[in-house]
Formats: C-alpha cells, structure tokens, sequence
C-alpha cells in the first residue's frame, strides 16, 4: 500500500509541478489561475462523493475508480494544443475530483493497516506508520520537483519564450505521460490490497477478543 501511495503521490506532485508550464507553452493560454482553480475546486466539491462511495463499494476499489479517472483524464490531456483551453478547463474538472480517492482514502486506508500491524504485533505503532506516511509525502513533493524542472531545461527550455516541438513533447511526457506511468503501476499494486470492510471488521473483533 506503501509503494501504491509513493507512485500515486508522485503523479500528483509532478503534474502540479508542470502545470504553469504545461498551459503557457503547451496550450499557449495564461490562464493557469483559473485552472487550477477549478481544479482544487473540483477535489473539494467531490471529496463527500468519494467518502460515500467507500462506504458503499469499499475503499481500494474507491481508490482504483480514482486513480483511473486521472489516468483517463490524464491520457486526453495529452493530446491537447494551443487553442485547447476549455477542453483542458473540462479535463480540470475530471483530474480534479480524483483528489479525494488519491489522498484521503488511502490515508483512512492506513488506519486499517495499523490496526493489522496491531493484531499481528499486539502494539499499537501509529506513530512509525505516520512517520513512514509523512516522509513519503514529503519525498515525492522533492522528487516531483527534482525531476520535472532538470529534466524541462535538458530538453531546450528557455523562459518567455516559445518552446520547440520537443520541449512541448517532453512536456506533455512529464506532465502527463510519467503521471499516467505512475498510477498504472500503482493500480496493479493497489488491486492486490487485501483488507475490505469485512476484513477490517474480523481484524477489529480478533483485537477486542484478544484485548
């Protein structure tokens, strides 16, 4: 779950890293205000549907419908142009509300995974597992950046000015193309995440049974 989180996170960070870029140069449009905008509008508007969903079809599979919304989102975003603004306002909107699958459930996630840690361990140790949790935030905030921005200038960026067409290329690749790479791995990694709501509940009894 760990390793699905880091890739998830990833994704995230490096599109949020490339995004001004992204819409100058690649759209050719400066209105990267209100795209992102609508864009954490639209994580906030949809975060009680997700929490609903959870509740109804689980939270892996909450956090797999996410993470292929993005995915799908993020494949249509790549074959976007100059002109193409309100197609990418659209495209906003749908990566957007992804926010909530892709960051809250899995941390509600890690709160069934301590108490497995704690029926298997008989301690309670949310404070490694927070930890743990923080620093692969943090990790793949740097790294969104540390790889997007080197990788940008090797391909000829130059500021203020119009890209080639291989910058543009490389654009596209790392603000959508590794995102989608990403959560692709993730996906088959997070498939495999075995605790659901009714092993969660037998996890819970066998603790009060054996408290």
């Amino acid at each position: 779950m760990l390793s699905a989180y880091t890739l998830g996170t990833l994704a995230f960070n490096l599109a949020g890293a490339l995004l001004l870029y992204y819409v100058r140069y690649v759209l050719d449009s400066d209105r990267a205000d209100i795209f992102l905008v609508i864009y954490l509008l639209s994580g906030i508007i949809c975060l009680p549907l997700w929490i609903w969903a959870s509740e109804r079809i689980g939270k892996r599979n909450t956090w797999l419908i996410g993470m292929a919304t993005y995915t799908c989102g993020g494949i249509a975003i790549f074959f976007l142009g100059a002109g193409d603004g309100a197609i990418y306002a659209v495209l906003c909107f749908v990566t957007g509300m992804t926010f909530g699958p892709t960051v809250a459930i899995p941390s509600s996630m890690q709160a069934d995974t301590i108490d497995y840690d704690e029926l298997l361990t008989g301690e309670r140790r949310e404070g490694i597992f927070v930890g743990m949790w923080s620093v692969v935030r943090k990790m793949a905030a740097a790294l969104g950046v540390g790889i997007a921005l080197p990788m940008l200038s090797a391909s000829g960026y130059t500021p203020n000015v119009p890209q080639s067409e291989s910058t543009k290329l490389v654009l596209r690749i790392l603000y959508v193309g590794v995102p989608i790479v990403c959560n692709v791995i993730a996906m088959a990694i997070a498939w495999r995440y075995p605790i659901d709501q009714a092993r969660h509940k037998e996890i819970r009894d066998a603790i009060a049974r054996v408290s």
